[in-house]
């Protein structure tokens, strides 16, 4: 039933999620503000003009929208039972991820209304990590090192360290082999081998890593790749 209702849904709004030219990614967690914990099938809803599109949360309150043409967007979040939010001007730009996290909370009343907030690019949204280096497609394919993901971080963000070309990361003196690697907002296991032409952007945490990330010691890399349309 879930995935038929998450088909329905991305039937209507649609509109525009293939469209030509430019694009990047919606990304975040929608919790519950009295608990923190992830709100499961939440609504995200991007309209801009004529144009709509969006999906839902995860079983843990994330989600990641993909293919996003490049612009402003009035960005709405619900959940049956909780008090909806309206974002207006939320941009989203060309090749790179643009993070929001926000908390429901419980709505008082039936009458259905959105709560206006200031849209504000806060990267993580709340919780934003102290130590954080955002690599854009000019740095990735002008990396002097392109051999892959682990060479262009190591060569780019301080406080990383490789060895040998090839090997484990190692993060401010963090055990090797720890880090996190997440793709389009979908957690993977050990170094991504993907093409330096294939990737849009690269955020590297190295410290003051957000809960949403688990209990890893070492740093979190989160890459967004391209969008060939």
């Amino acid at each position: 039933m879930k995935n038929i209702l998450v088909a329905l849904f991305l039937t209507v709004v649609g509109n525009g999620l293939y469209a030509q030219g430019s694009t990047g990614s919606l990304q975040g967690t929608i919790t519950d503000e009295l608990n923190g914990k992830g709100i499961e099938m939440a609504i995200i809803k991007l309209q801009a003009g004529t144009q709509t599109l969006g999906g839902y949360t995860d079983d843990r309150g994330d989600f990641s929208i993909k293919g996003i043409p490049v612009g402003k967007y009035t960005v709405e979040i619900s959940f049956v039972g909780y008090q909806a939010i309206k974002l207006e001007d939320v941009l989203i730009k060309n090749s790179s991820i643009t993070f929001l996290n926000r908390s429901l909370s419980v709505k008082a009343g039936k009458e259905f209304e959105f709560v206006f907030e200031k849209w504000k690019d806060d990267l993580l949204g709340p919780g934003t990590p102290g130590t954080m280096t955002r690599l854009g497609p000019q740095e990735i394919s002008g990396s002097a090192n392109p051999r892959g993901v682990g060479d262009i971080i190591a060569a780019s963000v301080p406080k990383v360290y490789m060895k040998d070309s090839g090997d484990d990361l190692n993060f401010s003196g963090s055990r090797s082999g720890s880090t996190l690697y997440m793709i389009d907002g979908v957690k993977v296991i050990g170094e991504p081998q993907l093409p330096n032409q294939g990737i849009g952007e690269m955020i590297v945490i190295t410290g003051g890593l957000p809960a949403q990330f688990g209990d890893t010691t070492s740093g979190v890399v989160l890459i967004t790749t391209k969008s060939f349309h």
